[in-house]
């Protein structure tokens, strides 16, 4: 019997998670992504959403204190943690590493990047801009920097995602 059970995973448009937020069917992804934060430490980097048999995941990237990214699974309705080598787990992984982004939604271009730690960081003016690239399915996440973004002392630059 062919494997068809991965053309059966649907990644979901920031509208679609929106809208199960609003009726809520899901958690939203800040939620979400406050949970794995206060789990793991870090920062997320990546949050996407995943429907499968009926079933919503979530999909973060998560770049910890050390530098190192690690990819967190969350089940939608409840937040709990989905295992990597569940049949769910499996489908979200691989879809999402075969599908860098939402080429089809333009990115997350709307969204001037996940650029929400812009502000002054003590006294390093902004503390980088990485947020989500937005370029129309350039892989959506720009990854982040490494740097500090303006290290000057006082307000830097406003800036925003890349």
């Amino acid at each position: 019997m062919p494997v068809s059970a991965a053309a059966d995973i649907v990644e979901l448009s920031q509208g679609q998670l929106r809208q199960l937020v609003l009726e809520q069917q899901v958690l939203g992804s800040e939620a979400v992504s406050s949970k794995a934060m206060s789990d793991f430490g870090g920062a997320v980097i990546d949050v996407r959403g995943f429907l499968s048999d009926g079933r919503m995941t979530y999909r973060l990237l998560l770049q910890r204190d050390d530098g190192s990214v690690v990819e967190l699974l969350y089940n939608g309705p409840d937040g709990r943690r989905v295992s990597h080598n569940s049949q769910t787990g499996k489908e979200v992984s691989s879809e999402a590493r075969s599908n860098n982004g939402n080429s089809g939604n333009n990115g997350n271009s709307g969204n001037n990047g996940n650029s929400g730690n812009n502000g002054n960081n003590g006294n390093n003016g902004n503390s980088g801009n990485n947020g989500n690239s937005g370029n129309a399915g350039n892989n959506g996440n720009s990854g982040n920097s490494g740097g500090r973004g303006n290290s000057g002392r006082g307000g830097g630059n406003s800036g925003r995602g890349n």
